[in-house]
């Protein structure tokens, strides 16, 4: 565009040069010459501004083809998440917590590169941008206006409006072709203050981006104010993300912040719900409810690991529990099979109220209480 601007103008003075010269004499010949000496002088200018956004939209493509090789491909991520899952079916007893922490940080390390690739491109992008002159000084410098302000060829305009530049146009203030709206400036744009080719909305920068206020190339981003890339909805900074306020990848709904976290003002990986801060829903790794902390449980309350109910702690506990192993309530201890854990017994009181008889045994299970029979010669040791 810069190089027809250029051609056009050194086409049109040598035009004017050749009449002046000629045949084309009197005072309104002089006036005609003198506008469009002005008309030149600007057509030079629009021309050099073009060749310096033709610049700055290089500068761009730059930092894209950068953000795109920073950026961790997503069989990578999708591997690495493979790998956690594997380990965490396979985590008996807690031997592969090492493995997992060692591939949960390398994914960490992954996610922080692609935030830094989308930072960079929107650092570079709106750098661009901002070294870019308003296209609306250069046509207050036009200095004359014929048919309300139009360019084009006989005593008729090739765009409808006013003060528009090219072929096409439709609306204020337009450069280029094919322009509907007001301050435009390219091909095809559609809505206001649109800089580049074939963009919808408003204050756009780029190629055909759909929405306001984005800045990149199109068929990525839709809605209004996104930075990144295949965002939908408004103001989301990262990938794949569609709501409003995200920051991160592949996150759903409002004010989310990490990877794939859908609800509200969560922060983490893999998060559904509302103000969660971990992984997999809340503060361990896949527990099953709210207020877990650990590895596998379901339930309220827990921490530990493999819980199945509310309160317990510690490893495969099922109800109010703390220690290991335990299947029931209030236990306190290791491999519990029951309810409540007796109180301490001495050895006079154990060796009298112990009995061998089968009934006494079928009544102390019925009753919850763990039956231990005791011979005479356990009874006579030592206690140590």
């Amino acid at each position: 565009m810069a190089e027809d601007l250029a051609s056009s103008a050194s086409s049109f003075f040598s035009v004017t040069s050749d009449l002046a010269n000629g045949s084309w004499q009197g005072a309104s010949a002089a006036a005609m010459m003198t506008v469009a000496t002005q008309y030149v002088s600007w057509l030079s200018a629009a021309a050099a501004q073009a060749e310096a956004a033709s610049s700055q939209a290089a500068a761009i493509a730059a930092a894209f083809e950068s953000a795109v090789a920073a950026t961790v491909q997503p069989a990578v991520v999708a591997a690495n998440r493979a790998l956690v899952k594997a380990l965490a079916a396979t985590n008996w007893f807690g031997f592969n917590v090492p493995a997992i922490m060692d591939t949960e940080a390398a994914y960490e390390a992954m996610w922080a590169a692609d935030v830094a690739a989308m930072f960079g491109y929107h650092a570079d992008a709106s750098m661009a941008a901002a070294q870019l002159a308003p296209w609306q000084q250069v046509l207050q410098k036009l200095g004359f206006n014929f048919n309300n302000g139009k360019i084009g060829f006989g005593p008729l305009s090739l765009s409808l409006g006013n003060s528009n530049l090219g072929f096409g146009n439709s609306g204020n203030l337009n450069v280029g072709s094919g322009n509907s709206g007001n301050n435009n400036f390219g091909l095809g744009n559609f809505g206001n203050n649109n800089f580049g080719f074939g963009n919808s909305g408003s204050n756009d920068f780029g190629i055909g981006l759909t929405g306001n206020n984005q800045i990149g190339f199109g068929g990525f981003n839709s809605g209004t104010g996104n930075i990144g890339f295949f965002n939908s909805g408004s103001n989301n900074i990262g990938f794949f993300n569609s709501g409003t306020g995200n920051f991160g990848i592949g996150n759903a709904g409002t004010s989310n912040t990490g990877l794939l976290n859908s609800g509200s003002v969560n922060a983490g990986f893999f998060n559904s719900g509302n103000a969660n801060t971990g992984f997999f829903m809340d503060n361990g790794l896949a527990p099953h409810s709210a207020q877990d902390a650990g590895l596998l449980n379901s339930g309220n309350y827990m921490t530990g690991g493999v819980g199945a109910a509310n309160l317990s702690s510690s490893l495969l506990n099922s109800a109010v529990s703390t220690g290991g192993l335990n299947a029931s309530l209030a236990n306190a201890a290791m491999l519990s099979p029951a309810g409540a854990v007796a109180a301490p017994t001495d050895a006079s009181a154990l060796a009298g109220s112990v009995q061998s008889s089968a009934a006494n045994a079928v009544a102390g299970r019925a009753a919850g209480w763990c039956v231990i029979r005791v011979s005479a010669e356990m009874l006579s040791r030592p206690v140590v």
